[in-house]
């Protein structure tokens, strides 16, 4: 079998993450389309624009370099530091419009809680691009870091899934079990290109901590005063 590493493989990987995420958001999103109704404003549809688009930017990446387009792969890794800040800002302007909506409709303990949901991904989205980039001329490393990218991206797919025949039947354990897949997904990776290339990957043993400790954090810390003060100080700022 080929390693992980080839080009290929890893569009095809993607390839396989984005249909995970058009899966996860089929009845919440794509599965209404045409007749989106009232719910779903501008915003949501420019950050579904915008998220498939990058997905697809991920998968298209991996091929230029195998067909040997290495100035094209530059030039649109070069244009992804404008892209990427701009998706960074639909993130964050998605995630005032989830907090505002819950204002009033749910208990402010529990509505800066669930904000972790959102905030981690939003994390995880800029750290791993940003170690990416940083690595950029360190193919190992930099693929890596985009893999975890592409699997902190599911985790909002993985949240619409329903998890009630693992017996999960709480909203906080459903969100809970929601960060796994990607961190079950991110340990067979792990463990295939152990077994291919006979060393530990780094870059994914410390993701790994990542994935594990966000949804530890969500069920166990969320309602403690430590985020519930974050938490206020962060939609004091972006609730304007």
């Amino acid at each position: 079998m080929e390693p992980l590493s080839k080009n290929r493989n890893i569009s095809f990987l993607f390839i396989f993450f984005f249909i995970c995420a058009i899966y996860g958001f089929y009845r919440s999103y794509f599965g209404l389309f045409p007749t989106f109704d009232s719910r779903i404003s501008t915003l949501t549809h420019l950050h579904g624009i915008s998220i498939t688009i990058w997905m697809s930017v991920l998968i298209i990446q991996p091929l230029l370099i195998r067909f040997r387009q290495h100035k094209l792969h530059r030039l649109i890794g070069k244009f992804s530091y404008a892209y990427v800040s701009f998706l960074g800002l639909i993130m964050i302007l998605t995630i005032r419009q989830g907090y505002l909506k819950g204002v009033g409709k749910v208990p402010q303990v529990d509505l800066l809680a669930f904000q972790f949901v959102p905030i981690s991904a939003f994390v995880c989205f800029v750290w791993s691009y940003t170690m990416a980039i940083r690595h950029r001329t360190q193919r190992t490393i930099h693929k890596s870091y985009m893999i975890v990218h592409a699997l902190g991206l599911l985790w909002a797919a993985f949240g619409r899934l329903d998890y009630r025949w693992l017996g999960v039947q709480a909203f906080e354990q459903s969100i809970a079990v929601s960060y796994l897949p990607s961190a079950f997904l991110l340990l067979l990776i792990f463990l295939y290109e152990w077994k291919q290339q006979k060393k530990k990957n780094r870059v994914y043993l410390i993701a790994l901590g990542v994935f594990l400790a966000a949804p530890y954090f969500y069920y166990f810390e969320t309602k403690g005063i430590v985020w519930q003060t974050i938490a206020r100080v962060i939609f004091g700022v972006i609730s304007f």
